[in-house]
């Protein structure tokens, strides 16, 4: 029997083919104008209680700590419609907020006793109500307005157009095994897709308008691509430590043991960030994404003015977690 010398071929060199790395691929944000899909993201934050440290002045706190949140869960369902897309961004895009709601744990931490208490709240603010972001390339950034019944209110400055998490796409094709650097500036919208918050908000805010000292590495590895329902999806695989440092701006007069006080907060975050994002490539948009993060927090609070001045040192470590998931929805 003769044998064909192309089968042969085939059989001995099959197997080494498909160690060689596959052909480049362009995962890049690309949803088809007129679509739509439903995004349901969750957002868990806790903090070690028995982590938590404080001192006040020269010695460690003796009294009663007042109420700390510990954990809080965070849920968001959004329906977005890609009314127009132009070179990798959506230029114009309508977000309805479909459900959010929360379920904060706050801790009184007492000398005999810890107590906790849960409370679960809605986003009245936001529930039901829809946002138009139109791109604006002198800005270069988003213009949000409310669309229908809030028309002419203005929407939350912390909302972002963003949920696909796109910071971490490369700028580049890219083959499987490729790494890349991601711009550490943008961490938080990892954590924080479309503008969901992190707990302790008013501390955030001040924070975040810091201008930070930042320090760290982001990388994002392109682990896989997979056949799936028809078309191709690209696993990236993230990791980041960053490290932020910084001072508030001075605060308005707050009361700190009884003592109206000016304060100052020198501040200094850590963050260890691990993830996973799978990318639609034939959709051109995420699927699903889980990011995990251990991070520690240490703030000193520095009274400026008042009769009796007396500085707080807080230190916590605590876990965070984001995960999202998309489907695709009939566009209204």
């Amino acid at each position: 029997m003769e044998v064909n010398r192309k089968t042969v071929l085939l059989c001995v060199v099959g197997p080494f083919l498909a160690l060689l790395p596959g052909a480049p691929e362009r995962v890049a944000f690309h949803p088809a104008p007129g679509t739509a899909v439903q995004r349901t993201f969750n957002l868990l934050t806790t903090v070690d209680a028995s982590s938590i440290a404080l001192s006040v002045g020269r010695g460690n706190w003796g009294g009663d700590f007042e109420l700390i949140p510990t954990a809080f869960e965070e849920r968001w369902i959004v329906r977005d419609e890609f009314l127009a897309v132009e070179e990798d961004r959506a230029t114009k895009l309508q977000r309805t907020y479909v459900d959010l709601t929360g379920k904060e744990t706050m801790t009184r931490f007492l000398k005999a006793q810890v107590e906790t208490s849960t409370n679960e709240q809605d986003y009245c603010d936001l529930k039901d109500k829809s946002v138009r972001f139109e791109w604006d390339e002198g800005e270069n950034d988003y213009r949000k307005t409310f669309v229908g019944r809030d028309e002419g209110l203005e929407p939350p400055q912390t909302l972002r157009a963003d949920m696909d998490m796109t910071i971490l796409l490369p700028r580049r094709e890219v083959a499987v095994g490729d790494t890349w650097e991601v711009d550490a500036d943008s961490f938080v919208d990892v954590l924080r897709p479309g503008g969901m918050e992190l707990r302790m908000e008013s501390l955030q805010g001040q924070l975040t308008n810091s201008l930070p000292s930042e320090t760290g590495t982001f990388r994002t590895t392109l682990q896989e691509i997979r056949e799936h329902e028809g078309g191709k999806q690209a696993v990236l695989k993230t990791t980041a430590r960053i490290k932020l440092r910084g001072q508030t701006e001075p605060s308005e007069p707050e009361v700190l043991l009884g003592v109206a006080q000016v304060v100052v907060i020198d501040y200094e975050l850590e963050f260890d960030i691990r993830g996973e994002l799978v990318w639609n490539l034939s959709a051109g948009r995420m699927d699903s994404a889980v990011l995990q993060s251990d991070f520690s927090l240490e703030l000193q609070w520095n009274p400026t003015t008042g009769e009796r001045p007396i500085g707080f040192h807080f230190k916590a470590k605590g876990h965070l977690e984001v995960s999202g998931s998309v489907e695709p929805v009939k566009a209204p």
